[in-house]
């Protein structure tokens, strides 16, 4: 009415005449604004019918009106906001809505006055205040800006050369707002802005803080608009996680939802102050920059959800183009709070950014989990099973909306890895992980181990897998006995879409009994031997590739395609089982027993183990060209009793051993490694040698195992990798530190174990870990003067679940020495030799230095290692010259202690605090070593629980313990 009334007594030469003091009547301005997208909208609406004139002219009038406005303000806005985002409806608040604080700091001065007025101009919530941080603002800008705001609630704070959180710290218990906001001076509001805020901080007690969805103020082309932010969200760029514009410079179009969950916001928050101060508020540690980002995964942390409202819409007046005169200074501030924000979130993030692609939350990203899975071949002509078992669990993962991928050898280029591949799964033992290629350092790399164990662990890539999947227990039991890992139970299974009761049979694959497989001529089947259709009254089929050069070719059909086995087993009454398919075992067992069943079609296997472990004595066993027929001749003449084995077997398939159910355990697996936390231990292991003749290798893998049986997850990794980006999954890195330096990552918690070789550490290498232990009580207490990180002496042990006494007789001799000359004449040997002594020398490089009569090999496995030391009278040992003078204890003392063996070995500091002289008995040099070898000789065995607290259990317990108290976990 008010408008109307106006327009009615010609009085728009005052309005824009009296622009000033207009600009002081926010509400006047708002209504005005209203009234004519009001009148606009019913221009648009009646656009084929005749309009009142008047109403037109008052159109006219009021674009005159604000196209005035903005030429005196000097507000920028484009000319298509107007078209495109026009005025919408929002809720209005009376005066008893919630008090609302909102804080400006100034860190855009010439933009400062620009939203002063927008927010006048835009805003018509009847209950806020705006305080301003004065941290050097003209004081004839002051002026303005108290003139333009003399109709609202204005506090001003004068603080300088402080950062953004000390400010907020200090003044926040003068502020009464039920909700405080922070805001950025380099951006102009728009209509209702606040309104839609305050709707969605209220819509639910989980909500954290609220942001508006902020648009580049400027056109870039074809007058288009372009987004700035949505909310920011986080990514990895090598190995660290960092905030990025959500949705940054794509075209501007209006929001499906109005709300949309998301990690975290910049440049402006709306919170409640109570949640603001329940999290403690900005951290302090930040100097302008990161702030808001750190808030809200504060908040996110607590359980509170954040959120970006499309609707509120806030204008960025930045040229982002212009480069400040001190831009190194601030290049500089930015890459400090980097840091700080990176040791503080990057192992809290990485794992969120997994969990919300596993658990498809849709808050970091709208991206879903993607796994590739490594084969030998695939496509329809693809004849390796290792791709029809991956195809299984990939339609099973794809059904729980997972994307998928699968890369051959045959085919694809293996090694380069997009950096979308979240999770990558090998079958081949001969896939070298160490070559990939990506550029994704979170990539989870996962070993499916479904025969040939030995194969596997051989390889000297292996410990770089994150995971080992295991197809049976046997092979459970061998990477667990010959490896670090504590290794995961995932058999095979069956695609119940493809391989079900539903199947019909087909007339031209009809027989009574049949055989699908290849013949491999390097391995000779079981099924050739045993099986002789001829003597059998009942049809037989067989199917697969290269039988026609066998004595069975009479029976040989043809290749069938994956696609149709299916069909296959619904046409026959038992499906023969050969469990030397490929593999090495007869623990292993072949996916044609689960298909076959699921189909619900009886099978009768050789491989007893294998069908041991999962059917137990319930599915048929032949073992003999006699057991083959009888049981093919019983069950073929005896429908009712096939037909109640097979709904037994078939029952127990679809409980157990289905693709489904295998990728529900693989999404569990895959949470508990990421929620865990992840250990990696860097060893000093180059790639010259056989990793299985360092010493420092075994001694990782008992670490290994213990971390593993604490319920961490835990690898190796060789020195070749401990500079690459395949370490970004990892949270803690515990550096062996002996001859090799590493250079900690602002990503992990960095622990080093000096081991050996302290002369080659320096003090500033010591202070750049978080935790250091040193294998010695000397050099610790010695550091202890010296560096500003924790030291804690921490000496070297044994595995006493392998290291026992066990006599064997083959190892049996006076003395006994075990380790690498690495081109050195030891000093214990260059003492003692020549020998009358019977001794027997193991280990790398010793030809050329030492009698060849001495050297019995130039290795000796670990797992053999105790027997050797069991059945020898006396264990020879020294130590390096700096291990020596500065007290750090060979390993080797633990190892042969633990089997009840004494040692002879050169003198060092601290050994009598730990080993008694009638079971350490220490020499001087070459004068005295041999009348010290007599009275070690006359020893005999001594008491193993010597070292009872020094063994790797009792060292990793010390880790766990440190680190939980220091990070709280």
């Amino acid at each position: 009415m008010v408008m109307q009334m106006l327009f009615k007594e010609n009085k728009i030469s005052d309005l824009t005449g009296n622009i000033k003091e207009l600009l002081h009547e926010s509400r006047f301005f708002s209504k005005c604004y209203l009234y004519k997208n009001s009148l606009s909208n019913q221009h648009t609406q009646n656009k084929n019918q005749v309009i009142n004139a008047q109403k037109i002219t008052h159109i006219k009038s009021l674009d005159k009106l604000f196209k005035k406005i903005r030429e005196f303000t000097h507000i920028h806005e484009p000319n298509k906001v107007i078209k495109d985002i026009e005025v919408k409806s929002y809720k209005k608040y009376d005066d008893n809505a919630p008090k609302i604080s909102i804080f400006i700091f100034n860190n855009n001065t010439s933009h400062l006055k620009q939203l002063f007025n927008s927010i006048i101009k835009h805003t018509d919530y009847p209950n806020y205040e705006l305080i301003l941080i004065n941290n050097g603002i003209e004081s004839t800008l002051m002026e303005s800006l108290k003139s333009i705001s003399r109709n609202i609630p204005l506090k001003i704070y004068n603080q300088k050369n402080q950062n953004f959180s000390n400010i907020y710290s200090q003044i926040m218990k003068y502020v009464f707002g039920d909700y405080v906001l922070f805001l950025n001076s380099s951006v102009n509001v728009v209509d209702g802005w606040l309104n839609h805020l305050l709707d969605t901080a209220t819509s639910h007690d989980d909500v954290g803080a609220v942001g508006s969805r902020i648009v580049y103020s400027k056109e870039v082309s074809n007058n288009q608009l372009y987004i700035k932010n949505d909310g920011t969200s986080f990514k990895e760029i090598n190995t660290q996680i960092v905030p990025y514009d959500i949705n940054d410079k794509k075209p501007y179009v209006p929001s499906k939802t109005s709300t949309k969950p998301v990690p975290a916001l910049s440049h402006m928050l709306l919170v409640e102050k109570s949640k603001f101060n329940e999290v403690g508020g900005f951290s302090l540690e930040y100097d302008n920059g990161f702030e808001i980002e750190d808030l809200c995964l504060k908040l996110y942390e607590k359980g509170y959800v954040n959120y970006c409202n499309t609707d509120s819409i806030l204008f960025y007046s930045v040229d982002e183009s212009e480069k400040s005169p001190i831009q190194d200074l601030l290049d500089k501030r930015e890459e400090k709070n980097r840091t700080f924000f990176v040791k503080k979130w990057n192992t809290f993030l990485k794992k969120e950014l997994f969990i919300d692609k596993i658990n498809k939350n849709n808050i970091f990203t709208d991206k879903p989990l993607k796994i590739a899975f490594v084969v030998s071949e695939k496509g329809k002509h693809a004849n390796i099973a290792d791709y029809f078992i991956g195809m299984g669990l990939a339609r099973s993962l794809n059904n729980m909306g997972y994307e998928t991928e699968f890369l051959s050898e045959k085919i694809d280029d293996i090694y380069n890895i997009n950096e979308d591949i979240d999770v990558l799964i090998s079958f081949l033992n001969r896939y070298d992980i160490d070559k990939i290629k990506t550029k994704n350092s979170l990539l989870i790399k996962i070993a499916w181990v479904i025969n040939w164990f030995e194969w596997w662990v051989n390889k000297s890539y292996f410990e770089s897998y994150d995971i080992v999947l295991v197809s049976n227990t046997e092979g459970i039991k061998y990477i667990e006995k010959n490896t670090g890992y504590k290794p995961i139970l995932f058999p095979k299974a069956t695609d119940t879409s493809m391989y079900n009761s539903k199947v019909e049979s087909v007339k031209k694959y009809e027989c009574d009994y049949c055989f699908a497989g290849n013949y491999w001529d390097d391995r000779e089947r079981d099924l050739v031997n045993s099986l002789v259709p001829e003597d059998i009254p009942y049809d037989f089929n067989l199917y697969g590739n290269w039988w026609d050069k066998t004595k069975l070719k009479s029976f040989y059909k043809k290749r069938i395609s994956y696609m149709n086995m299916p069909k296959v087993y619904a046409s026959t009454k038992i499906v023969l089982d050969d469990a030397t398919d490929f593999t090495d075992t007869s623990s292993s067992i072949n996916t044609r027993v689960f298909d076959a069943l699921a189909v619900g079609v009886l099978v009768i296997s050789n491989g007893k183990e294998g069908i041991r472990e999962f059917f137990g004595d319930k599915l048929p066993i032949y073992d003999s060209k006699e057991s083959l027929e009888e049981l093919l001749d019983f069950y073929i003449s005896n429908p009712d009793r096939r037909k109640a084995k097979v709904e037994q077997l078939q029952s127990m398939v679809l409980k157990h051993y289905t693709y489904d159910i295998r990728a529900n355990k693989l999404v569990e697996i895959l949470l508990d490694y990421v929620k865990s936390t992840k250990i990696l231990i860097k060893i000093p292991v180059t790639e010259e040698y056989d990793k299985r003749i360092w010493g420092d290798y075994h001694f990782a893998i008992h670490l290994q195992h213990e971390f593993n049986k604490k319920g961490y997850y835990c690898k190796l990794q060789k020195k070749i990798n401990w500079d690459s980006v395949s370490d970004g999954l990892y949270d803690v890195v515990i550096l062996l530190r002996g001859l090799y330096e590493y250079v900690p990552k602002i990503i992990h918690y960095n622990i080093m174990w000096n081991i050996s070789h302290p002369d080659l550490v320096s003090v500033g290498e010591y202070d750049s870990y978080n935790q250091v232990y040193v294998a010695s009580k000397y050099w610790t207490n010695a550091l202890k003067n010296v560096l500003k990180t924790d030291v804690e002496e921490l000496l070297q042990c044994t595995d006493t679940t392998l290291f026992h006494r066990q006599y064997t007789p083959e190892y049996d001799t006076q003395l006994l020495f075990v380790g690498n000359s690495r081109n050195v004449y030891r000093k214990v040997l260059h003492d003692l030799l020549p020998t009358e002594y019977d001794l027997n020398v193991y280990g790398d490089g010793w030809n050329g230095i030492v009698d060849d009569k001495y050297i019995i090999a130039e290795h000796i496995p670990n797992k053999q290692l105790y027997k050797a030391y069991s059945s020898t009278k006396v264990v020879l040992n020294d130590h390096w010259k700096d291990m020596r003078e500065k007290g750090f204890i060979s390993n080797r003392i633990f190892d042969a202690v633990a089997c009840g063996t004494v040692v002879l070995s050169d003198n060092i500091y601290g050994i009598r605090d730990i080993f008694p002289e009638n079971a350490v008995v220490l020499y001087d040099g070459e004068k005295d070593i041999n009348n010290k070898i007599e009275e070690a000789l006359k020893i005999g065995p001594i008491n193993p629980s010597l070292v009872k607290e020094h063994t790797f259990k009792k060292r990793v317990d010390k880790i766990i313990d440190d680190y939980e108290k220091k990070c709280g976990k």
